[in-house]
């Protein structure tokens, strides 16, 4: 369940980048808060299965996607979802299943053409 999951999140965040109308984002938002909030239950419940999907988790596109941490406060918003998210992973998983791919997500974000400093900061906040 968690690989197509974050396939899909990962999709949808790329797509959102580049939505322009209304009626996509709005879908676009609902998709990816029904995605972090089904992920964020399985870090709470299950966590033993999360540390085989970090790298996927932690990519550029998916979890650090800026798409993902917004401007938007409210307390169903997709931020929101993500920093749930996010906590879960940081307090659930064990922290030595957790720092290397931690790094890695954040090599690659600042690696990257264009140097993704959002995505990094991203997870060096769950380092907190």
């Amino acid at each position: 369940i968690l690989k197509p999951l974050l396939k899909s999140l990962q999709s949808v965040n790329v797509l959102m980048d580049d939505a322009e109308d209304e009626e996509g984002i709005r879908g676009g938002d609902l998709l990816q808060l029904s995605i972090v909030k089904t992920l964020s239950a399985v870090a709470n419940t299950l966590p033993q299965f999360i540390p085989p999907y970090l790298d996927s988790l932690l990519s550029e596109d998916t979890l650090p996607s800026p798409t993902l941490h917004g401007e938007d406060k409210d307390e169903l918003s997709v931020n929101a979802a993500a920093v749930e998210l996010e906590t879960a992973l940081a307090t659930k998983v064990p922290i030595r299943q957790l720092i290397l791919p931690l790094f890695k997500g954040a090599t690659r974000c600042l690696e990257t053409e264009g140097t993704r400093w959002k995505e990094a900061m991203s997870i060096f906040g769950m380092l907190k």
